[in-house]
């Protein structure tokens, strides 16, 4: 798919795109595909490293706690390296600025502001490498905390868009919440954009419930709210393909997503922007373990204020 123009018309437009990166595994992976979206849109690109507390690990070495052998990181160091990672991955063309702070992950993003992203894009290392900025608790810090949506690619989405932006298919997972409608706008607007086939998936959180009944109450409520949700997407949503399943969130997604093999999830979150941290189970539970774990990159949207 050829690279689009700051003039082309697009019903979601990412004009400023902020890439997060640890240098460490899987940033090459978020930094090519950043880029590869900054000149499909013709957005500016940020590259953003934060030297963080969470970088390093409290570990417990006899009578008193030690930290682990590991210098600590210099602002004039990562800048380089970033730098440097920017240069071998040949995307200066659309990067801005690369920025370098001290910071914890809520300062972070409240620098960020100053750069007023419409999309942050970084990999997470899932459940493992707990030492690394990017990995569990402090990925998710980043959901909850940040305004802006939030695109995660996953250790088994690291190997897609090696060469171009290329959308051909949008899995949209919903909970029929009004957070869920904000994603929605994202997934028509980009299956638009791009002209990709949308498929919905509502999962219904009750397995014992899969009766042909229920099954025809769960369609009719995904449906009822589509249509409610709609807004100026009605074409795309009307052809998109409904599934319903039932069972946890987080497994039946992942199902669905590897039955269908879209290019790209896009989900709702509550509790994204929110400094009490309070989360939905979209957010807490279903949010993170698909974007870790999904075969494909996953777009959180947050809560509109």
């Amino acid at each position: 798919m050829m690279p689009r123009t700051l003039t082309t018309e697009h019903l979601v437009n990412f004009k400023n795109i902020t890439v997060l990166t640890d240098l460490e595994s899987g940033s090459e992976a978020a930094l090519r595909y950043a880029a590869l979206l900054a000149r499909w849109y013709g957005a500016k690109l940020v590259v953003a490293h934060s030297i963080t507390p969470e970088s390093y690990v409290y570990v417990p070495v006899g009578p008193l706690p030690m930290w682990p052998p590991r210098a600590p990181e210099r602002s004039e160091d990562v800048d380089h390296k970033t730098k440097r990672l920017v240069a071998s991955l040949g995307v200066q063309d659309v990067v801005s600025r690369v920025f370098t702070t001290e910071s914890s992950v809520a300062g972070l993003l409240q620098e960020l502001e100053a750069f007023q992203p419409d999309l942050l894009v970084l990999a997470t290392h899932a459940h493992t490498g707990v030492s690394k900025w990017l990995a569990g608790s402090v990925t998710e810090e980043v959901f909850r905390r940040a305004r802006w949506p939030v695109l995660v690619l996953s250790p088994a989405a690291r190997n897609v868009g090696q060469h171009e932006c290329s959308l051909r298919q949008i899995l949209f997972a919903t909970d029929l919440s009004g957070v869920s409608g904000d994603a929605l706008h994202y997934a028509a607007g980009i299956a638009q954009d791009h002209g990709a086939e949308l498929v919905d998936v509502y999962v219904e959180p009750d397995a014992h419930h899969d009766f042909t009944f229920d099954r025809i109450f769960a369609q009719q409520k995904l449906e009822d709210w589509l249509h409610h949700h709609m807004m100026s997407h009605g074409k795309i949503v009307e052809r998109a393909e409904h599934l319903v399943r039932f069972g946890e969130a987080a497994k039946e997604i992942l199902e669905t997503a590897a039955t269908w093999k879209p290019d790209l999830i896009v989900m709702g979150a509550r509790g994204l922007g929110a400094v009490s941290g309070l989360a939905s189970h979209f957010l807490g539970g279903t949010a993170y373990e698909v974007a870790s774990h999904a075969p494909c990159p996953v777009l959180i949207v947050p809560q509109q204020s």
